[in-house]
């Protein structure tokens, strides 16, 4: 709970020392992540993203990224195959981006600092051993690491797609991503 109240507390003193003239203090951006992946298991990792976003200036942002990935192997489709895999991401991370252009389209660049945990499942399929007993099991296997992700992108008009390069630790595989989503908020605020 605590950390929650920092996180809060954080983005609430952010929000009323924000110097954003032109631009809306607060934005979120939400969509799915991509990522083909070259192993021999898995084709591709695919879920959802949610990035709440507050303005620093008109060309910096704070965020806070929030994702879950998650791959079938082939062998799901197989039934010569006597076991499947699944592997799923769950990313936390601060994001920060420097606008390099204002207009139309409005690119960026950044970088993600976060944590990331890994969750594999193994299952092996019943069969039937020599003696007539139903036999399988489920293996698991989990780990934690540290997530360094620096990004390009850009935005048009709600638009926004991203590409960034997630480095982990703890063995962990590293990830270039696609992102393609929509930015709420954040936009040009209205002459008076």
């Amino acid at each position: 709970m605590t950390r929650y109240s920092t996180i809060i507390l954080l983005f609430w003193m952010t929000s009323v020392t924000t110097q954003a003239q032109d631009f809306r203090r607060f934005k979120v951006a939400l969509g799915i992540p991509f990522a083909p992946v070259t192993s021999d298991q898995f084709d591709y990792y695919g879920g959802f993203y949610l990035e709440p976003a507050v303005r620093l200036k008109d060309d910096l942002s704070l965020g806070i990224y929030l994702a879950i990935m998650e791959s079938d192997d082939d062998s799901n489709d197989n039934p010569n195959i006597n076991s499947s895999e699944t592997a799923a991401f769950f990313s936390t991370a601060f994001v920060l981006d420097k606008y390099t252009s204002l207009g139309r389209p409005k690119t960026f660049y950044g970088l993600m600092l976060g944590t990331v945990f890994h969750s594999f499942e193994t299952i092996q399929r019943p069969f039937l051993t020599n003696n007539g007993v139903l036999g399988g099991e489920i293996l698991y296997e989990d780990r934690t690491g540290v997530l360094i992700a620096p990004r390009i992108g850009a935005t048009f008009g709600p638009l926004q797609m991203t590409m960034m390069y997630q480095f982990m630790t703890n063995e962990l595989p590293g990830l270039l991503t696609m992102q393609a989503g929509v930015e709420i908020g954040g936009g040009r605020k209205k002459k008076k």
